[in-house]
């Protein structure tokens, strides 16, 4: 949604703050809605739940595309938070969540908005059809003999991408205004720093935590611990901040675009969390679904926080700085936090 705010603001005549309800009222209504599609799915069955919100989304994107104000526009939005929050818990849409915000701009620049919407209407019946042709029924009960010590492949789910979401609300005001002056595709192109970054966090931050859980494995005499994994959260820690910290600087003191691209936006916004998800299942399998739930919940929740935040006296500074500051306490929550309590426990 993010490159397109400048087209939407033209046609509906909005504000800064009316943009980000555009983001935000999706964002909660795609967190809390997983309170509903988690004990559906354990109910019904994953694959009813799944073709019931992909048809919901079908008529989202129809109502989005057809919306003639921005009353109209807010709710579809809404319903469309509803319909796609089974990529947080029950399956995870890794590519089309930095491919869309990419061809958006583009799209909507040389053929009007709406367009998106048709095109991502063509892909979501798609998607309705694949479902009913080869997802089968993967909600049942699974018996066990054995549990093997050796850890598990780091968990990469919808979960591991989200740090993205804030700064997509604010590159839109930022690189559209001087001195950048972006075009909404050239915004959309921006976010092609957020796809190198977030398949360089996937493809290493997996394998490292199952070295280091196999490695601190072997010393303990075989025994595994959950925690053993959380010392490789430590590199990219300090990755994510770097990337928060100089992002932020460049967007207040307006440095250039490249700095904020690569360093800002490239960072490996996928390995904190895919470490940290993967940790929590680790410790709580049996909830490991209701995990996804809360931690989706409070997410979106803080991130529309960030927007009401960055958007209250009209500042997209503001806003870049309040989803940096959010950003920030999350790395260290996930990141720093975890591990430091792993090394005390271990010299205790």
């Amino acid at each position: 949604m993010g490159p397109m705010f400048p087209l939407f603001a033209a046609d509906f005549h909005l504000n800064d703050t009316q943009l980000s309800f555009l983001t935000g009222a999706c964002f909660l209504a795609l967190g809390f809605a997983n309170f509903i599609i988690v004990p559906w799915s354990k109910t019904f069955g994953r694959r009813l739940a799944s073709l019931t919100f992909c048809l919901l989304g079908i008529t989202s994107c129809i109502w989005q595309a057809l919306a003639t104000s921005y009353t109209s526009m807010l709710a579809a939005r809404v319903i469309n938070g509803i319909a796609t929050a089974t990529s947080e818990t029950l399956m995870g849409y890794f590519l089309g969540l930095f491919i869309g915000t990419i061809i958006s701009g583009n799209i909507a620049q040389r053929y009007g908005w709406r367009s998106f919407f048709w095109l991502s209407l063509a892909l979501t019946c798609f998607n309705f059809i694949t479902l009913m042709l080869c997802f089968p029924e993967t909600h049942f009960r699974r018996y066990s003999t054995s549990e093997n010590s050796e850890p598990r492949t780091t968990i990469s789910s919808d979960q591991s991408i989200k740090q993205q979401d804030p700064k997509n609300l604010a590159e839109s005001s930022i690189l559209n205004a001087p001195p950048y002056n972006f075009s909404p595709s050239g915004v959309g192109y921006a976010n092609f720093a957020f796809v190198v970054g977030g398949l360089i966090g996937l493809a290493t931050a997996g394998p490292l935590s199952d070295w280091v859980a196999v490695r601190a494995t072997k010393r303990n005499n075989g025994i595994r611990e959950a925690e053993m994994r959380l010392p490789a959260l430590i590199p990219y820690f300090f990755i994510t901040v770097v990337g928060i910290v100089v992002g932020g600087v460049a967007y207040d003191r307006l440095w250039d675009w490249l700095v904020i691209l690569v360093v800002g936006y490239g960072v490996c916004v996928t390995a904190v969390p895919t470490i940290a998800i993967a940790y929590a299942v680790d410790c709580y399998k049996p909830v490991s679904g209701d995990i996804m739930v809360v931690a989706t919940v409070i997410k979106k929740y803080l991130w529309f926080c960030h927007e009401l935040l960055g958007y209250a006296d009209g500042s997209t500074k503001r806003l870049f700085a309040a989803c940096h500051g959010g950003m920030g306490v999350d790395g260290w929550t996930a990141g720093a936090g975890p591990s430091v309590l792993f090394l005390w426990k271990e010299s205790a």
